[in-house]
């Protein structure tokens, strides 16, 4: 019986190992997507102070 308990307990042991190991792939896929998302902002920022930049020195030059 004791044998029994035992096999059950490094089963649940690895099974939990599995899970965490699991858990801990999805977070960083899901940190490396919230990273690309941020350095998509920061680029469309970019972009649009750009634009602005540029509209307004096209507006000088005409006036």
């Amino acid at each position: 019986m004791s044998t029994f308990i035992g096999l059950c307990l490094v089963l649940l042991g690895v099974g939990l190992d599995r899970v965490w190991l699991y858990i801990r792939e999805l977070d960083r896929q899901t940190y490396i997507q919230l990273i690309e998302a941020e350095a998509k902002q920061e680029i469309n920022a970019q972009v649009r102070e750009a634009e602005r930049r540029m509209r307004r020195a096209a507006f000088r030059r005409s006036t």
